[in-house]
């Protein structure tokens, strides 16, 4: 069965909430700025993707490649502002 990326990843709650590929694009988070990996914030898309091309999750049959749907700044920008928030206990 495939996973999305944060299932794939154990992404701790504080940071799948606060990531752009959830709840919609856990298949193809690769494409898309305001992610993370590791534990760091990928907040541009172009500087992301070699990290992306090494990533485990990247490299399994979970991941999608063949779409195409980068975030707008304006998403970027809220993202960002959520970052800066303290999650909600």
């Amino acid at each position: 069965m495939h996973q999305p990326c944060w299932q794939f990843n154990r992404c701790p709650p504080e940071r799948k909430y606060r990531c752009a590929a959830y709840p919609d694009h856990g298949y193809d988070c690769w494409n898309l700025a305001g992610t993370w990996h590791d534990g760091v914030y990928q907040a541009s898309r172009q500087a992301k993707l070699s990290i992306c091309q090494n990533c485990s999750f990247y490299q399994s049959e979970n991941c999608r490649k063949e779409t195409e749907h980068p975030l707008d700044y304006d998403q970027i920008f809220q993202l960002s502002r959520l970052m800066d928030e303290e999650p909600e206990s």
